[in-house]
């Protein structure tokens, strides 16, 4: 099985406790995997190209319609802080939203996912998308 950012997107999002839109949902998570998301650099963009992109677009990300861009995932991936994503779910989820989650990734075929770990696992899988666009599940089924 492959989790792509839209799968993943979509598994974060009734677990998180925000009201945000689904398009705003798409800065949410970029915010939370970067070192400085809210700073502009000296051309006036931000650190997060996903504040460059019109809402109806990050919609389409959050929705799989559209793939995000190879430019903007790059910036991202090379301004990546996995530890603060983690915190983002360590620190930002009840102790039952994460056990939920846990179950939740479980399903997917990732074994041995808690509400200990699941902050590290989810910034993991979020890390690797952004690397190779996609995140390959092993199958554990033995035929």
């Amino acid at each position: 099985m492959v989790l792509y950012f839209s799968d993943f997107a979509k598994l974060l999002f009734p677990h998180c406790r925000a009201k945000d839109s689904k398009n705003q949902f798409v800065i949410t998570l970029t915010n939370n995997m970067l070192q400085r998301p809210g700073i502009s650099n000296k051309d006036g963009d931000y650190n997060n190209p996903m504040l460059n992109i019109t809402p109806t677009y990050r919609g389409r990300f959050f929705s799989g319609e559209r793939k995000i861009p190879l430019k903007v995932i790059g910036v991202i991936s090379g301004n990546q802080n996995k530890y603060r994503f983690e915190e983002f779910i360590t620190n930002g989820f009840s102790d039952d939203t994460k056990a939920n989650l846990a179950s939740d990734i479980e399903k997917l075929g990732i074994p041995e996912v808690n509400r200990d770990n699941v902050g590290a696992v989810c910034a993991d899988i979020f890390a690797e998308i952004l690397v190779y666009g996609k995140y390959e599940i092993e199958s554990t089924d033995i035929t």
